[in-house]
Formats: structure tokens, sequence, C-alpha cells
């Protein structure tokens, strides 16, 4: 089963319901009659295996399982079939960078092409992506005629983009070693995990597992090139600095026994190569962490600069974090080897970014804000890799305070009408209020005498209570309507209002014509420049907040927004596209504007918690892109 089939039965698997063509046709770059073509297929490869796809005419497909264990069985298999073919875009560029890096000489654009059964126009357009992702590592792909194209730049810079794109990263992180391609034979990888592993441990230099593991891919990528004549330039890795390191002198050690048993000699220049590696990956354990390093941290002006990024995300995202010294010491330990590592031009994949992006959207933004005031106080940009190391830290410290509030209200409702009206209430307030409400009984009046107060926070009633009671109670109606849900909140100490304060109306549009991101931005940019909300310059603010990191959170929806709060007023602005664009190599089709006034200080923790559940929730995104006109879509966003 290729990769397409795969990705339209993840898809259908997401949502509970139909899922459109359109939207199909979208995720895997197709038409809607290849969809069409592709789920026919699809199906024969489910039958027997205890599912079928139905198609709904004008609505779109939904995935039936009418046999769990044998579906389930079918999945197990197909997860351990690999395809060797690439046939999605990104697969076709990983191919390619592939190819150039670990070929010598010239490669002719009709021969790849060839190699992976695509157009030379299709080809042409793959190149494109490739040519970006090598100017991430400064390397150019160099064209001479009659010959080809070709890989050039720093050699420093062709290992950290082999590291990147040649290693398997899927496997688990100790077999990796014996998986890289072309690089030593198993015996030999595992020799160079053992030493490096010894001298780690006998210095104290405490790894992570995926940093150990990336410092014997490093020094594998190493020995392969040294033995084809691919030498780092010193000037590059400017050695002065490193050779006064304690890392340089662990490497040196390491490095003979290295020379010894791999029957390779590390020049100079390589040994610091290393040292650069342990000096990016280092890691403190807890026992260092109140004494010796955090003082050197503090010392090096660390203290200052993280003074700097708390006050700024408290300024822009209204998250308040300054006390938290858990936090404070977590980023003293992890900002010296993270700008070691940028100092050095060195990357590190974050294998959790996606996964953090998706689940921590807030926590990445302050991620953001933090790279930008590093960038602004130590000259070194950080990636988006680094950004999900920090909005870890930062969402940890998020998740604290939430631990540290005062937990959710005991409620006990009252219902006269019967049980499932009793029922429908209490799973609709769960839904509504999940973190904040913890329903602890259901109960007619004249039964309400029997349940104990004391532990109660209040009663919510469809009916009057005239009785004296210890505990407020709030009168609603069985079917609930956006007025009970506002004084349920004041009584949740919640803001008596919601995202809806935010979410203007007349900032909704449906099915708008954009072809590219850009066109996107630029509309929307217009649409509010009308309505007097920003200014033009709005545009080039959100493009600056691009340039840092995609603003696409997930399947089909972006939260695009200003690098930092400079307008008067906080809004959400809401579009759906009638088609797809795509949003630094990713499907958008719903897009969430989201502005910050200027100095505000608003609590904007029920904003946060709708983008939250905008990100997490598919079928909630799947819903606003059916909707057909703004009331509908209103309807949707509002819950009224």
């Amino acid at each position: 089963m290729n990769s397409r089939f795969k990705r339209i039965l993840k898809e259908l698997m997401a949502v509970d319901g139909l899922v459109t063509g359109s939207h199909l046709a979208g995720v895997s770059r197709v038409s809607s009659r290849t969809v069409r073509e592709d789920v026919k297929q699809l199906n024969e490869c489910l039958e027997g295996h205890g599912a079928v796809i139905r198609a709904v005419r004008g609505r779109g497909y939904s995935l039936e399982v009418g046999d769990e264990a044998a579906f389930r069985s079918f999945l197990q298999e197909l997860l351990e079939v690999g395809t060797d073919m690439p046939v999605a875009p990104e697969q076709r560029v990983g191919y390619l960078i592939r190819r150039f890096l670990q070929t010598e000489g010239y490669l002719k654009i009709q021969v790849l092409a060839d190699e992976i059964h695509v157009s030379f126009s299709t080809l042409q357009n793959d190149l494109k992506d490739v040519k970006d992702i090598l100017s991430r590592y400064d390397l150019q792909l160099v064209k001479k005629p009659n010959y080809g194209l070709k890989v050039e730049g720093e050699e420093v810079n062709v290992r950290f983009c082999l590291a990147e794109y040649v290693i398997d990263r899927t496997t688990p992180v100790r077999r990796q070693i014996q998986t890289l391609p072309d690089l030593h034979d198993e015996e030999r990888l595992a020799l160079i995990w053992t030493v490096v592993e010894k001298y780690v441990d006998r210095h104290g230099l405490q790894m992570s597992d995926i940093a150990m593991n990336n410092l014997v891919i490093h020094i594998a990528i190493a020995c392969k090139r040294m033995t084809s004549g691919n030498l780092i330039s010193a000037i590059t890795l400017q050695m002065e600095e490193i050779l006064k390191e304690k890392e340089y002198t662990i490497a040196e050690k390491m490095v003979e026994e290295l020379n010894e048993e791999l029957d390779v000699r590390f020049p100079q220049v390589e040994i610091a190569y290393i040292a650069l590696h342990l000096l990016g990956t280092r890691l403190v354990t807890e026992q260092r962490l109140e004494v010796e390093y955090l003082q050197d941290a503090k010392g090096e002006g660390y203290a200052t600069l993280v003074d700097e990024i708390l006050l700024a995300v408290e300024r822009e995202w209204k998250i308040r974090l300054t006390e938290d010294e858990e936090l404070r010491a977590a980023l003293l330990i992890h900002l010296k080897p993270a700008i070691n590592r940028f100092r050095y031009g060195m990357n590190i994949r974050n294998p959790l970014l996606d996964d953090i992006k998706k689940n921590y959207p807030v926590a990445f933004e302050a991620g953001v804000v933090a790279g930008r005031i590093i960038d602004e106080n130590m000259e070194v940009q950080i990636d988006e890799n680094e950004i999900g190391y920090l909005a870890l830290h930062l969402g940890a410290a998020m998740e604290r305070q939430n631990l540290a509030g005062s937990g959710p209200k005991r409620v006990i409702i009252v219902c006269a009408s019967g049980a499932g009206s009793a029922r429908m209430i209490k799973y609709k307030l769960q839904s509504k209020f999940r973190h904040e409400m913890d329903v602890v009984a259901t109960t007619e009046y004249y039964h309400l005498k029997n349940h104990n107060l004391d532990e109660i926070d209040f009663i919510i009633s469809s009916i009057p209570l005239e009785e004296d009671l210890p505990v407020p109670v709030i009168h609603v109606r069985t079917i609930l309507s956006g007025e009970d849900y506002t004084r349920i909140q004041s009584h949740l100490d919640l803001q008596p209002h919601s995202h809806l304060t935010y979410l203007r109306r007349d900032c909704l549009w449906v099915n708008e014509q954009y072809s590219t991101k850009e066109d996107v931005l630029s509309g929307l940019t217009d649409k509010l420049v009308k309505k007097g909300l920003v200014d033009p310059t709005f545009y080039d603010s959100v493009m600056r907040r691009e340039e840092i990191a995609s603003t696409s959170f997930g399947p089909l929806l972006a939260v695009p927004h200003p690098i930092s709060p400079q307008w008067n007023e906080t809004f959400l602005a809401i579009c759906s596209l009638e088609k797809p664009v795509l949003w630094n190599g990713e499907p958008v089709q719903l897009v969430c504007v989201l502005n910050v006034k200027k100095e505000s200080t608003e609590d904007l923790q029920m904003v946060y918690a709708f983008l939250t559940d905008l990100v997490e929730n598919q079928e909630l995104v799947q819903r606003c892109l059916k909707s057909q006109s703004v009331s509908e879509l209103w309807q949707i966003l509002t819950g009224v």
C-alpha cells in the first residue's frame, strides 16, 4: 500500500463521521477524481480485513469498521510494511536530498526523474523544495551544463544536513546506529557507541538517549567523510574557542581509542568537531542543577537572559511565569548548551516538534517569543526545533500553574424532568467545563436532602429552589443556552466572558478563494484594515512571525498572528477557504487570525483554551469547513 493510500486511511480514521473529497484531495495534493480512484483501490485492499469505506454522494467518505480485531491486525501488518519508492512530494524531496548528499559527482535531472518515476516538470518543482532545504544549511545546488547538479558548501554544513536527511529516524534510538546507510558495518557502529558511552560516563557528561544517538551518528558520518577525503575547515569551527573547553580534552581521549579501534586518524579539527557536539548536547544531572552549573550559568549572564524571556512572555502573551523558580533553573540549564549549538551552526532535530505544536500551541508561541529574545541578546537565531524544546519547559511551567490552582468545582445538578434531562445537562456541562467542574451527582429535588452539601461548591438546578441552602444555587433552563453558561462561568471563577468576547461575527469569512499563503494573509489584512482593526503593516508583522516557524498547527489549520502586539484591540478572525493552500509545505483550509492588544492586561486563558481546542479537535475543524454561511460558522464556533 503506497503512502497516499495510508494518508487517506489515516484521515478517515481521525474523524468520527464524514470526510469530504476535497479535504482528502488537499491533504494528498491530488484531484478529487484521483481521490475517487484511490478510495476504490483502497477498498480492494481493505476487503476481508474488517473495514470498508462508504461514499455518501455530495457529502464525502466515512470509514466503517465491522470487525475490529481483523482491522486492527491489518493495521499492524500495514505499519510493518515499508515502501521504497517515494510517492508523496515530501518523500520525493527527502529522496533527492539523500541522493545529492551521498553522491560525490554530478547527477542528471532526467536520470533522477526516471529513478522516481515522475515527469521532468514534476522533478523541477521538487527541486525547488530541495534548494530551499539545502539553503537552510548554507548549501547550494549548482548546475553544470551536460553534467547535471551537485551540492556545494562547507563540509560541516554537509554533515549537519546528512545527519538530518540520511538517517532513518523512525526506528528506536539504539537500533538507529545499526541501520545507518553506507556509513559503517554494524560491528563498527556498535564500537563507536561503546567508546562514546564510556567516556561520557567517565567524565560525568549526562546526555539524553537522543543526544547520545546524535553524537554517534555524527562520528559515524565523520569517519565516512574523512575516508573519502572530506575534512572540516578549521576556520569554520573557530578552533581557538573550542580548544579552551573541557569538552575538547574529553574528545581527545575518546578519539585516541577510536583511532586505534577503527584504524582511522582524526586530525585536530575533527577532534574539535566532536567536542562541538559534546558542547551542544550536554545535559546536567539534578544533583548538579542546584550547585555549580547554575552558578556558572548565572555568572555568564544567562540569569538576565531568562528574566528578559519571562518578562517578554508575560508582556506579549499574558502568561505569568516570572515567579516560577523551577522554570528559571530549567531554562538556565538548557540555554548554555543550546546557544553553543547555534553559535557554531550545529543543528539538532526535535522528534517531538509536531506533537508539541499540536498539543501545546500556546506554549510553542511562548517559545517563539523566547527565541526572539535570545536572538536579540545573544545574536544567535534559533530554529523551530529549538523553539520546541523551549516550549517543553514553558509548557511544563504552565501545567504546574494550572495544577496549583483551586481545582475543579464540585457540583450537584437538580432536574425535575427526569434522568434523561439531568444526564443531558451533566454531559453538556462536563464537555463545556471539563477542567473546571466535577459533577458529583444528579438528583431530583426531593432527593436533594439526602446529599451532603458540606463538600459541594454550588448547585445547578433547572427548577426554582425556594428553601435556604448552605451553597449557591444557579437556575438554568433544561436546554442550556449562552446566558446559562455565562452565569455558570461567574461561579467557576472564570471571566464572565470567553473567547466569544474576542470572536467577531463581522470577522468571519466562508469559502474564500486564495491560491497561496501570502494571498491569504494579504487578503485578510486588507479586510481587517477596512474594519479599522489594524493598519497595512499587519501583513509584514505576520510574515515575520511565519519566518520563525510555521503557524500551521495541525491538519488543515493555521493560526497566524503578528510577531509582537502592536494594535489596539484583541480579536479573533476566522476564514475558511474554498480549497486548501500550501502553508510551509502543509495543506491549510481554515485560518484563525489572532491579534493580542498592545500592552493588554486582559486574561486571555479562555482564548488560549479555545485555540487549543481548535488545534486538537479535527472534527470541529471539519465542521467549520463544511459550513456554507457566516451564520452557520458562527453557530459552530459559539455553540449557540
